[in-house]
């Protein structure tokens, strides 16, 4: 404090300094003895200020200049001495996830706590909150008085997405919203006609075991083909002829056959294991078929010799 700033103040400065020192100790909980040395120093100051008012009234500028040095100085020694009253800040914390925070103990008066909230692997920290969240959210928590914040930390949600791509079709199950750490059981099955062909995609291979560990947005594809059947048919007999209808086809596509004698010789009919259908002249191809088609070498009567 400057000189003028001291001689300035008059009798008011000795008044504020003991104010303080009485406030300091009544604030904190002292023993009978640290009691009454405050007691034993505050009646010191007293005869200081006693001293001190007949030397200002004197105009001893020096002397003046002085007590003020001895009143402060026993002041600050005094207040030295209190025991600071002490605070805690308590962090607790909430939501579905899980997380870290730092800061939470006790804390003199005045002090400024740093507060920090991390989360685990697969959570997110979502904020503060509490009777001194807005403070909390700061960083920074001013003690004053006790405190406290709630750290809220929410557990990460991540999407399985399963498409199904090929010529054949299919079902799949295990598609969705999942937690964090959870497993997705997934499957895949052919619709009849087609087949399962396997997994891709940029998790395919994770699909591929059965289960995949949801730590992050995940994706596959199921690949179903369309069966395809061949249709066989066959000639026999003693004469000959052509036949049309043998060949690939797609599951579930009609074949239509037909069976045409060459001259001289005759188409007697449709045998083999699927003849009915050959007869019929359509043949629907849900697997493999065949049919055969018998030619008859034609026979003529000259005279009476055959």
């Amino acid at each position: 404090m400057a000189i003028d700033d001291v001689l300035s103040a008059g009798r008011t400065l000795p008044v504020i300094v003991i104010r303080e020192i009485r406030l300091a100790a009544t604030a904190t909980s002292l023993s009978a003895k640290a009691q009454g040395k405050i007691d034993a120093l505050l009646r010191e100051i007293d005869v200081m200020l006693q001293s001190g008012d007949t030397e200002l009234g004197a105009g001893r500028y020096i002397k003046a200049l002085d007590w003020y040095k001895k009143v402060y100085k026993l002041a600050l020694k005094t207040l030295k001495r209190l025991p600071q009253p002490l605070f805690t800040l308590t962090i607790t914390t909430a939501g579905t996830g899980s997380g870290t925070i730092s800061g939470a103990r006790t804390y003199s008066h005045g002090s400024l706590a740093t507060v920090t909230a991390t989360p685990n692997l697969g959570s997110t920290f979502a904020g503060w909150s509490g009777p001194d969240g807005v403070e909390c959210a700061t960083g920074s928590v001013l003690m004053t008085a006790n405190k406290s914040c709630t750290a809220t930390f929410t557990l990460n949600t991540y999407t399985l997405t399963i498409t199904m791509a090929g010529t054949g079709s299919g079902t799949t199950t295990g598609a969705g919203i999942y937690d964090h750490g959870d497993i997705a059981t997934v499957t895949a099955t052919a619709n009849l006609g087609s087949t399962f062909a396997g997994w891709s995609g940029l998790d395919g291979a994770e699909c591929a075991t059965g289960s995949v560990l949801m730590t992050a947005n995940k994706s596959c594809m199921a690949i179903f083909t369309l069966n395809r059947y061949t249709l066989e048919i066959t000639t026999a007999g003693t004469g000959s002829g052509t036949t049309t209808g043998a060949g690939m086809y797609n599951y579930g596509d009609t074949a239509t056959t037909t069976a045409t004698a060459n001259t001289s010789s005759t188409f007697t009919g449709w045998s083999g294991t699927d003849k009915t259908e050959c007869e019929a002249g359509s043949v629907l191809m849900t697997a493999n078929k065949s049919c055969t088609a018998t030619f008859t070498l034609n026979r003529y009567i000259v005279g009476n010799i055959i």
